[in-house]
Protein backbone atom coordinates (compact mmCIF):
# COMPACT_ATOMS: atom_id res chain seq x y z
CA UNK A 1 0.00 0.00 0.00
CA UNK A 2 2.82 2.45 0.91
CA UNK A 3 4.61 1.71 -2.38
CA UNK A 4 1.40 2.33 -4.31
CA UNK A 5 0.82 5.61 -2.48
CA UNK A 6 4.36 6.86 -3.21
CA UNK A 7 3.99 5.95 -6.90
CA UNK A 8 0.61 7.69 -6.99
CA UNK A 9 2.15 10.83 -5.50
CA UNK A 10 5.05 10.69 -7.94
CA UNK A 11 2.65 10.39 -10.89
CA UNK A 12 0.36 13.14 -9.60
CA UNK A 13 3.19 15.52 -8.77
CA UNK A 14 4.98 14.79 -12.04
CA UNK A 15 1.83 15.31 -14.10
CA UNK A 16 0.40 18.22 -12.14
CA UNK A 17 3.30 20.09 -10.49
CA UNK A 18 1.50 23.43 -10.68
CA UNK A 19 -1.34 22.04 -8.57
CA UNK A 20 0.73 21.90 -5.36
CA UNK A 21 1.79 25.31 -4.16
CA UNK A 22 3.36 25.83 -0.74
CA UNK A 23 1.30 27.52 1.94
CA UNK A 24 3.12 30.54 3.34
CA UNK A 25 2.56 31.77 6.84
CA UNK A 26 0.58 34.99 6.65
CA UNK A 27 -1.01 33.94 9.94
CA UNK A 28 1.68 35.46 12.14
CA UNK A 29 1.23 38.76 13.90
CA UNK A 30 4.19 41.11 13.31
CA UNK A 31 6.52 41.67 16.25
CA UNK A 32 5.77 44.98 17.96
CA UNK A 33 2.03 44.82 17.26
CA UNK A 34 0.03 46.15 20.21
CA UNK A 35 -2.94 43.79 20.57
CA UNK A 36 -4.47 45.79 23.41
CA UNK A 37 -3.52 49.20 24.76
CA UNK A 38 -5.83 48.71 27.76
CA UNK A 39 -4.59 47.21 31.00
CA UNK A 40 -2.86 44.85 30.69
CA UNK A 41 -1.17 46.26 27.60
CA UNK A 42 -0.54 43.28 25.29
CA UNK A 43 2.36 43.52 22.81
CA UNK A 44 3.70 40.79 20.49
CA UNK A 45 7.43 40.30 21.24
CA UNK A 46 8.04 37.11 19.19
CA UNK A 47 6.16 35.58 16.28
CA UNK A 48 6.96 32.58 14.08
CA UNK A 49 4.78 30.50 11.78
CA UNK A 50 6.27 27.30 10.37
CA UNK A 51 4.43 25.64 7.54
CA UNK A 52 4.93 22.61 5.35
CA UNK A 53 3.86 21.05 2.06
CA UNK A 54 2.55 17.47 2.25
CA UNK A 55 4.05 16.65 -1.15
CA UNK A 56 7.51 17.15 0.39
CA UNK A 57 6.77 14.13 2.60
CA UNK A 58 4.77 11.94 0.16
CA UNK A 59 1.88 12.25 2.55
CA UNK A 60 -1.71 13.48 2.68
CA UNK A 61 -0.91 15.88 5.51
CA UNK A 62 1.97 17.42 7.44
CA UNK A 63 2.39 19.53 10.57
CA UNK A 64 2.65 23.28 10.93
CA UNK A 65 3.03 25.43 14.02
CA UNK A 66 2.46 28.95 15.22
CA UNK A 67 4.48 30.39 18.10
CA UNK A 68 3.84 33.81 19.60
CA UNK A 69 5.13 35.46 22.76
CA UNK A 70 3.34 38.37 24.38
CA UNK A 71 4.43 41.00 26.89
CA UNK A 72 1.61 41.85 29.28
CA UNK A 73 2.16 45.16 31.06
CA UNK A 74 -0.01 45.39 34.15
CA UNK A 75 -0.07 48.57 36.24
CA UNK A 76 2.01 46.81 38.93
CA UNK A 77 4.35 44.53 36.88
CA UNK A 78 5.17 43.08 33.45
CA UNK A 79 5.10 39.41 32.47
CA UNK A 80 5.93 37.51 29.25
CA UNK A 81 3.62 34.76 28.00
CA UNK A 82 4.92 32.07 25.59
CA UNK A 83 2.48 30.30 23.26
CA UNK A 84 3.36 27.23 21.13
CA UNK A 85 0.55 25.76 19.02
CA UNK A 86 0.23 23.19 16.23
CA UNK A 87 -1.89 22.54 13.17
CA UNK A 88 -1.79 20.54 9.96
CA UNK A 89 -1.84 21.08 6.23
CA UNK A 90 -3.95 18.60 4.30
CA UNK A 91 -4.31 18.10 0.56
CA UNK A 92 -7.79 18.50 -0.87
CA UNK A 93 -8.18 16.48 -4.07
CA UNK A 94 -10.97 16.45 -6.58
CA UNK A 95 -12.11 13.06 -7.81
CA UNK A 96 -11.99 14.24 -11.43
CA UNK A 97 -9.61 12.94 -14.06
CA UNK A 98 -7.15 14.54 -14.07
CA UNK A 99 -7.24 15.08 -10.32
CA UNK A 100 -6.62 18.61 -9.11
CA UNK A 101 -5.45 19.53 -5.66
CA UNK A 102 -5.22 22.43 -3.29
CA UNK A 103 -3.52 22.73 0.07
CA UNK A 104 -5.89 23.07 3.00
CA UNK A 105 -4.13 24.67 6.01
CA UNK A 106 -5.62 24.12 9.46
CA UNK A 107 -4.02 26.86 11.55
CA UNK A 108 -4.38 26.77 15.34
CA UNK A 109 -7.20 28.89 16.72
CA UNK A 110 -6.35 31.79 19.04
CA UNK A 111 -9.55 32.58 20.94
CA UNK A 112 -10.25 36.09 22.20
CA UNK A 113 -8.60 36.90 25.54
CA UNK A 114 -10.75 37.27 28.64
CA UNK A 115 -9.62 40.25 30.73
CA UNK A 116 -10.69 41.58 34.12
CA UNK A 117 -9.02 44.13 36.40
CA UNK A 118 -6.90 41.33 37.93
CA UNK A 119 -6.65 38.48 35.36
CA UNK A 120 -5.88 37.86 31.71
CA UNK A 121 -6.46 34.49 30.05
CA UNK A 122 -6.47 33.23 26.47
CA UNK A 123 -7.20 29.77 25.07
CA UNK A 124 -5.40 28.30 22.06
CA UNK A 125 -6.71 25.29 20.13
CA UNK A 126 -4.52 22.97 18.05
CA UNK A 127 -6.23 21.89 14.81
CA UNK A 128 -5.82 18.88 12.54
CA UNK A 129 -6.77 18.10 8.95
CA UNK A 130 -9.54 15.52 8.75
CA UNK A 131 -8.73 13.25 5.81
CA UNK A 132 -11.24 10.46 5.12
CA UNK A 133 -10.58 7.95 2.34
CA UNK A 134 -12.26 9.21 -0.82
CA UNK A 135 -12.10 8.72 -4.55
CA UNK A 136 -11.96 4.93 -4.25
CA UNK A 137 -12.97 4.55 -7.89
CA UNK A 138 -10.30 6.89 -9.24
CA UNK A 139 -8.06 5.30 -11.95
CA UNK A 140 -4.95 6.08 -9.93
CA UNK A 141 -6.37 4.29 -6.92
CA UNK A 142 -8.03 5.37 -3.71
CA UNK A 143 -6.51 8.26 -1.80
CA UNK A 144 -7.30 10.49 1.11
CA UNK A 145 -8.41 14.06 0.73
CA UNK A 146 -8.59 16.83 3.31
CA UNK A 147 -12.22 17.63 4.02
CA UNK A 148 -12.18 19.86 7.08
CA UNK A 149 -10.23 21.07 10.09
CA UNK A 150 -10.96 19.46 13.44
CA UNK A 151 -10.17 20.90 16.87
CA UNK A 152 -7.65 18.90 18.90
CA UNK A 153 -5.95 19.70 22.19
CA UNK A 154 -6.31 23.12 23.78
CA UNK A 155 -4.31 25.11 26.29
CA UNK A 156 -5.11 28.22 28.29
CA UNK A 157 -2.49 30.74 29.37
CA UNK A 158 -3.20 33.04 32.31
CA UNK A 159 -1.65 36.01 34.05
CA UNK A 160 -2.60 37.98 37.13
CA UNK A 161 -1.89 41.57 37.98
CA UNK A 162 -3.46 44.86 38.95
CA UNK A 163 -5.29 47.40 36.83
CA UNK A 164 -6.07 50.52 38.79
CA UNK A 165 -9.42 50.95 37.05
CA UNK A 166 -11.90 48.10 37.59
CA UNK A 167 -12.62 45.89 34.58
CA UNK A 168 -9.27 46.46 32.89
CA UNK A 169 -8.60 49.21 30.39
CA UNK A 170 -7.75 52.81 30.90
CA UNK A 171 -3.99 52.41 31.24
CA UNK A 172 -2.57 55.75 32.27
CA UNK A 173 -6.01 57.15 33.19
CA UNK A 174 -6.07 56.30 36.88
CA UNK A 175 -9.15 57.18 38.83
CA UNK A 176 -9.38 60.46 40.78
CA UNK A 177 -9.66 58.45 43.99
CA UNK A 178 -6.38 56.68 43.25
CA UNK A 179 -4.68 59.98 42.36
CA UNK A 180 -5.88 61.52 45.61
CA UNK A 181 -4.57 58.54 47.61
CA UNK A 182 -1.21 58.74 45.88
CA UNK A 183 -0.95 62.48 46.55
CA UNK A 184 -2.09 62.17 50.16
CA UNK A 185 0.40 59.34 50.79
CA UNK A 186 3.14 61.42 49.22
CA UNK A 187 2.27 64.38 51.42
CA UNK A 188 2.18 62.23 54.55
CA UNK A 189 5.65 60.82 53.93
CA UNK A 190 7.21 64.31 54.12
Amino acid sequence: MKKCRVITWAVLIGVFPQALVAVYADQCTPVGTVLSSDCPRNTVIYSFCGTCNPSDYSSEKCYLHKDEDYRLAWDDHTVDVEVVTHGQVGVHWTCNVPAQSALDPCWPAFLDPVVTSTTWSQTYVDRGAYCPLLCSSHPLGPYQTSESCDDAASQTKTSSGTCYIAGGGGRGARSLCRRYLLLSDWGRNW
